[in-house]
C-alpha cells in the first residue's frame, strides 16, 4: 500500500509540497513528484486534492544559508516555487484531470488574520510544557545539525531563533489548515514529534481533521546489518533522548551522530547507532520511552563490560 493507512471514501485532502531543489534537486520533484502522484491518482477514494507547494517556509533556512534579509529569501523562494511548476507540469495536469485539484498558496496562510495569536499560543505552550519544549528543541537541533557547514549566518543562537520560527510557523499552518476542513495531510514521510503533538492538540486541530498520512515507499527499511536511508523530514528523536540518559552511559552517549559521512566510510558503531535510532522511531510514540530504557539497561549490562576484557588490561599492561 503506497499510503500508510487507508482513506475514507470521498476524502478531500491536502498535501503539502517542500520546496527544497536548492538543497535536494530531486526531492519531491520531477520522478519522485511522479511516483507520489502516481499513488495519489491510484487511490479512489481521494475525491478533492488541494496542492500546497510549501516554499515560503524555507525562507528561514535561505536567510541562515546565504545570510540575506527576509525580503530577498522571499524573492528566492518564489523562484524555487516557479521552477517546481515548471517541472512538473504534466503531472500537475494529469492530477488535475482525475480528482478536484485545487492550489493552496502559503501567502494566504502568512495572511490569515489569526497567525499572529496562533503563534503566540505556541510560544506560551513551549514556556510552559516540557515535553512539547523537548520536542521543539530537539527538532530545531536536528535542522541546525543538517544545514551545510558553510552557512553564511554561523551563530548558533541566531541559527535557532530562525529555525525556531520556522518550527513555529510550521505548527501553526496546522490550526490554519484545520480550518477548512481536511479529512487527511499528506507528508512525503512521517511529520516530526513537535508538529504531531499540535496534530494531536484540540486546541489547535479538532479531532477527526487533517490526520497524517505519508508515503510509506519512502519509509526507511533495515536491511541486513546496512542502516536504513535517511530522508528528509525524518527526526532523530532516540538521540535527543538518549542524550538525557539518566545513568549517563559513556558507550552510548558518544555514537548517536548526524549522518553526515558516505556509507562507506562510517564506523560499525555509526551504523549500529544509525540503525537503533530509526527502529526505535518505528515503535509507537507511547512505547519507546519503555524501549529505550532497555536499551540502556542491555549496555550497562553486556555492553560496557566489554571495556575492561582481559584482553584490553593484558594490552594496558605492555
Amino acid at each position: 500500500m503506497p499510503l500508510n493507512q487507508a482513506l475514507r471514501k470521498q476524502s478531500n485532502v491536502l498535501w503539502c509540497i517542500s520546496i527544497i531543489q536548492d538543497q535536494r534537486p530531486l526531492a519531491q520533484t520531477k520522478e519522485e513528484f511522479s511516483e507520489m502522484s502516481k499513488d495519489i491518482l491510484n487511490t479512489d477514494t481521494i475525491e478533492s486534492l488541494t496542492l500546497c507547494p510549501v516554499e515560503l517556509l524555507q525562507r528561514f533556512r535561505l536567510m541562515i544559508q546565504h545570510g540575506i534579509g527576509e525580503e530577498e529569501a522571499i524573492q528566492n523562494c518564489h523562484r524555487l516555487k516557479e521552477q517546481w511548476y515548471s517541472d512538473n507540469r504534466q503531472e500537475i495536469e494529469r492530477l488535475e484531470g482525475a480528482k478536484k485539484l485545487n492550489l493552496l498558496n502559503w501567502q494566504e496562510f502568512l495572511l490569515w488574520p489569526d497567525l499572529s495569536n496562533t503563534l503566540y499560543d505556541l510560544e506560551k505552550w513551549y514556556k510552559e510544557d516540557r515535553d512539547f519544549r523537548n520536542l521543539v528543541d530537539g527538532r530545531v537541533k536536528q535542522a541546525r545539525e543538517s544545514m551545510a557547514p558553510d552557512c553564511k549566518i554561523s551563530n548558533p543562537i541566531e541559527q535557532t531563533a530562525l529555525l525556531k520560527r520556522y518550527l513555529f510557523e510550521e505548527c501553526a499552518f496546522q490550526k490554519f489548515a484545520a480550518g477548512k476542513g481536511y479529512n487527511y495531510e499528506i507528508y512525503k514521510t512521517p511529520m516530526n514529534k513537535a508538529m504531531r503533538r499540535v496534530k494531536h492538540n484540540s486546541d489547535f486541530v479538532p479531532p477527526g481533521v487533517l490526520v497524517e498520512v505519508y508515503f510509506t515507499q519512502f519509509m526507511p527499511v533495515p536491511k541486513n546489518d546496512s542502516p536504513p536511508r535517511v530522508h528528509e523530514g525524518q527526526n532523530n528523536g532516540f538521540s535527543q533522548v538518549l542524550s538525557k540518559n539518566p545513568l549517563n552511559v559513556p558507550a552510548l552517549n558518544g555514537i548517536i551522530k548526524p549522518n553526515s559521512k558516505p556509507e562507506h566510510q562510517k564506523s560499525a558503531a555509526q551504523k549500529v547507532s544509525e540503525f537503533i535510532e530509526k527502529t526505535v522511531e518505528l515503535i509507537p510514540e507511547e512505547q519507546q520511552a519503555k524501549a529505550i530504557d532497555l536499551l540502556i539497561k542491555f549496555a550497562t549490562k553486556e555492553i560496557i563490560p566489554l571495556c575492561y576484557s582481559p584482553q584490553m588490561n593484558d594490552l594496558k599492561n605492555i
